[in-house]
């Protein structure tokens, strides 16, 4: 449950230390065993608990090489990504409109 909350929308969406570790290939899963919560929960027994855990999550997976989380899109994510994209032809639209408005004007 440790591991979908970390990698939930509502965590990562603000998390910036978390998004920070990820690259192209995903989230070291060592750096995320080493979080004090985690690293609590796992008493020691390292980073096989949470290969097993994530078989059954359905928001983050482990890379093939075992090595790395890889955090899976949601709906919701598209969603605001949509959003965004949404937003910024919005704007872009505006600029232009802007512009056509100016030259006009002058």
């Amino acid at each position: 449950q440790q591991l979908e909350y970390y990698f939930g929308e509502k965590n990562w969406s603000t998390d910036t230390y978390l998004r920070s570790l990820a690259d192209a290939r995903g989230i070291p899963l060592s750096a995320v065993c080493a979080f004090p919560r985690l690293a609590q929960m796992l008493q020691g027994q390292g980073q096989h608990l949470v290969q097993i855990a994530l078989k059954e999550s359905n928001i983050v997976s482990l890379s093939k090489e075992g090595d790395r989380l890889i955090r899976i899109e949601t709906s919701e994510d598209h969603a605001q990504n949509k959003r965004k994209r949404s937003s910024i032809c919005q704007l872009e639209i505006d600029d232009e409109e802007n512009e056509r408005r100016a030259r006009r004007a002058n």
